[in-house]
């Protein structure tokens, strides 16, 4: 079943709540409301594809500005039960009509490309995101739901530029994907111009540059270089921006680098708050563990022993151990045993989902 189906199938009950609620706003509302699911279905089984639509699109059109679409989910729920009576003509068609409001047409391209799971046979739909009479809500719908390969590269790179907004925003994470060159080439174009970009682009250039950072470790000589000169990026914007979703952006990016220095960074700064070094510590535990077995210096092992302050992790209590038993001095060894202590009575169990996120 394809993903878009089970989402709708999982959360179909809900549309029934908001049919009360707003039924006042529209005749389709009132004309559904007070129905039961198994009398909702059939009474939407019963109207013409012409009429499903129409309906839908009315509905949508009265919940714009909510963020709300819940009520759309049984007529979408009756058009993916009639996908293949749809022809891929006549989708492209939706998609493209400027007078069906956003979400119907949002609706169709996931359609078509549930027609297309395989990602076999989307160059139609693709080739829309270079049509100018697209408008860049339905491209950034596009972007966010087909399948693209390296051979999109190139209209991925053209969307990033065009816009500064939300089409750049997931162009640029598709491009990572798939290029991650190209999508560096770009960050460092965005970051480059801090003030002339926008907080979309500026987030998704550094998630961008973090990612790329992170694969170049092994392969670039100016590693270290490169990697002093986005910790000191993130740090300016904590220290600068007034923006709290742009500084936050910049401290997970300073995360997603998965380093030492930008773990150092983050627990150090007085600009960050607990709750994302508590993140930071939880998703870079395995650099810490990673940095216990390979012949920590004094330096590392306070590093792990602040982390382990903020966010104390079970799976580095035997590492500390470990080292705890070959350290002479006596005051630092009883400081590594205090850690241990605090692991052994408030210690979580590393989030598997961060396995492979250390460098």
């Amino acid at each position: 079943m394809p993903k878009n189906v089970k989402i709708i199938s999982l959360i179909f009950c809900l549309s029934l709540l908001f049919f009360a609620g707003i039924a006042s706003a529209n005749d389709i509302f009132k004309k559904y409301a007070d129905k039961d699911e198994e009398t909702l279905m059939k009474d939407l089984a019963a109207l013409s594809k012409k009429q499903l639509i129409e309906e839908m699109d009315s509905l949508a059109k009265s919940s714009e500005g909510t963020g709300d679409i819940n009520a759309l989910i049984p007529f979408a729920t009756e058009l993916f039960e009639r996908k293949d009576e749809i022809s891929d003509e006549e989708l492209l068609t939706y998609i493209k009509n400027p007078s069906l409001s956003p979400a119907t047409r949002d609706f169709f391209v996931e359609l078509y490309v549930a027609k297309h799971e395989d990602g076999n046979n989307l160059d139609e739909i693709k080739a829309l995101l270079a049509d100018p009479e697209v408008d860049k809500s339905t491209k950034t719908s596009i972007v966010t739901t087909a399948h693209f390969s390296p051979d999109d590269v190139g209209i991925l790179i053209k969307l990033a530029k065009s816009d500064n907004g939300l089409l750049a925003f997931h162009s640029i994470k598709v491009l990572n994907s798939l290029d991650k060159n190209a999508a560096n080439q770009l960050a460092e174009e965005i970051l480059s111009n801090l003030n002339q970009s926008s907080k979309i682009e500026l987030e998704a250039a550094l998630k961008s540059k973090a990612i790329f950072l992170k694969t170049a470790k092994e392969k670039d000589q100016n590693y270290e270089n490169l990697e002093k000169q986005f910790i000191q990026l993130n740090l300016d914007i904590l220290k600068n921006s007034n923006d709290p979703e742009l500084k936050d952006t910049a401290v997970f990016a300073l995360s997603d680098l998965g380093s030492k220095n930008a773990l150092k960074t983050i627990l150090k700064s007085e600009f960050i708050d607990r709750e994302l070094k508590v993140f930071a510590v939880d998703q870079n535990f395995m650099t810490l563990k990673r940095i216990l077995e390979n012949h920590p210096t004094r330096e590392e092992l306070n590093l792990v022993i602040q982390a382990m302050d903020i966010l104390p992790i079970t799976d580095l209590a035997e590492p500390l151990k470990h080292i705890a038993g070959k350290v002479k001095e006596l005051d630092f060894k009883k400081k590594i045993e205090e850690t241990i202590a605090n692991i052994e009575k408030n210690g979580i169990k590393g989030n598997e989902k961060w396995l492979d996120h250390a460098q």
